[in-house]
């Protein structure tokens, strides 16, 4: 099956996958003079927050008094849409797209807000519309292939993501790809798009498609292996920069906490620093902005800055265990465990069941050669990391029943992690369960363990054996 299409895919091809939208009679080049238009909408003009009321206000008031300008109407769509106006948005959309039927953005915004709701189909018409406009966007071609698949249009999704690779969509597009070939049971093709990609983006994603492919193929271990590490699986994204700049149009506390979160999510640091201070200075008490703010500046390196920040939270909310853990992680990024220690205490004594906070006592009281210590906040702490470290005290003590113990305990809540297998299976080993031990061994190198260190547990496993009494 030849589905690349390389140079084949020109400007005949994107028209008749273009061609057959349904909304033809509001095409760029419709007359808008023909089309219903309307007042400009109003909308959240009494909002409780008096900012964002005052900023809708303005647009409206902009958008009334110059009645025929498409990019009014269209700044003010944007306004409703980014702050959770989506009915006044949506018609909002509609009315810039026919006062300005050239401009790409108000199509294929209105598409994005149509998809979000639900309402696939007609997102779909107006991103065709916006491709019309300009063919070279690459979200655009990527949001197309997704909502064709999400439509079972197969055949056009992979034209869609096709063209999306031509113009440089990255692992993304590959993605997508790989996914329709899935749907269409192309499965050894789908295997070669996805297998190259595990070095450069190793999305969890990509092992879920893997493990999928790998199990109707007959690779059942190749196939668990993948499945296990894409367990945590989440939808693929990618940047778009015209989507993004929505955001400037945000007004009142909550949007703009909301922003900067994204900012933050975004590694765009600097731009979260200007947000989540703006902020403070309005509401210098708001524990999840101080939180925030002291997350970017610990991204940029300045410690004690992070640091005077969560103490400020503290103080506002004396008893917010989740303040204390976090201050506890500052203090231990700056070498001061003792004070780590004093802050996670408190997080406990706020939370008992907070599992972080106990497995992260253990760990610097087992740095402090407190081991009774230790052991005691990993007990309380039960997570997979707690139970490694348990077990490697109790094989430290050559207790391998113990150890191989709390080695299954960490497996079961952490079922992919190759370097517990390896100590598993060494642990087996040390407890003459040669068996269990080379079975072990093998599933950690399946699982990614280097093949160095499974070697060197093979010859140890090889050295007990051979100094065990009677036959193996």
């Amino acid at each position: 099956m030849k589905y690349l299409h390389g140079g084949q895919i020109g400007l005949l091809s994107i028209a008749l996958a273009l061609g057959c939208s349904k909304d033809v009679a509001e095409s760029p080049s419709a007359n808008r003079a023909n089309l219903p238009i309307g007042a400009p909408i109003a909308a959240g003009l009494n909002a409780a927050d008096v900012e964002l009321a005052n900023y809708l206000s303005t647009l409206h008031t902009e958008a009334v008094n110059d009645p025929e300008s498409g990019d009014l109407r269209g700044q003010l769509a944007i306004a409703y849409d980014i702050n959770d106006y989506p009915d006044a948005a949506r018609q909002s959309y509609e009315q810039a797209r026919a006062l300005a039927p050239n401009e790409f953005l108000w199509p294929y915004y209105l598409a994005l807000l149509l998809a979000n709701g639900g309402d696939i189909e007609l997102a779909l018409q107006r991103l065709d519309q916006a491709i019309e406009i300009d063919s070279a966007y690459v979200p655009a071609w990527l949001s197309r292939g997704s909502y064709l698949i999400d439509l079972d249009r197969e055949e056009e999704a992979l034209t869609a993501f096709e063209q999306a690779i031509e113009l440089g969509g990255g692992p993304p597009a590959t993605v997508g790809l790989a996914r329709t070939l899935l749907r269409q049971q192309y499965l050894d093709e789908a295997v070669q798009l996805l297998e190259p990609l595990l070095v450069e983006y190793p999305h969890p994603m990509v092992f879920r498609l893997l493990g999928r492919a790998y199990r109707e193929l007959g690779r059942p271990d190749d196939a668990e292996n993948a499945l296990r590490k894409g367990r945590n699986v989440q939808p693929i994204s990618w940047v778009d920069e015209r989507r993004f700049a929505r955001w400037e149009h945000v007004r009142g506390m909550a949007g703009q906490l909301e922003y900067g979160q994204i900012l933050l999510s975004a590694r765009r640091y600097d731009d979260a620093l200007v947000v989540f201070s703006s902020l403070r200075e309005r509401d210098p008490n708001n524990e999840i902005l101080l939180n925030n703010l002291s997350a970017v500046y610990t991204q940029l390196g300045d410690m004690d800055r992070s640091i005077e920040v969560l103490a400020s939270a503290i103080e506002a909310h004396p008893k917010s265990f989740s303040s204390h853990l976090n201050l506890a992680i500052r203090y231990q990024k700056r070498g001061d465990p003792d004070l780590a220690l004093d802050h996670l205490r408190r997080s406990i004594a706020l939370s008992p069941e907070l599992s972080a906070a106990h497995e992260m006592m253990g760990e610097i009281l087992m740095q402090q050669g407190d081991e009774a210590g230790a052991l005691t906040a990993f007990k309380q702490a039960r997570s997979p990391r707690a139970f490694y470290y348990m077990a490697m005290i109790a094989g430290a003590k050559a207790d391998w029943p113990l150890a191989i113990r709390y080695f299954e305990n960490s497996l079961q809540l952490e079922p992919a992690d190759g370097r517990t297998m390896l100590f598993l299976g060494r642990s087996l080993g040390e407890a003459d369960r040669f068996a269990e031990s080379r079975a072990m061994l093998a599933k950690a190198e399946v699982f990614g363990v280097p093949s160095q260190d499974v070697r060197g547990a093979r010859r140890r496993l090889r050295e007990r054996e051979s100094a065990a009494p009677g036959p193996q």
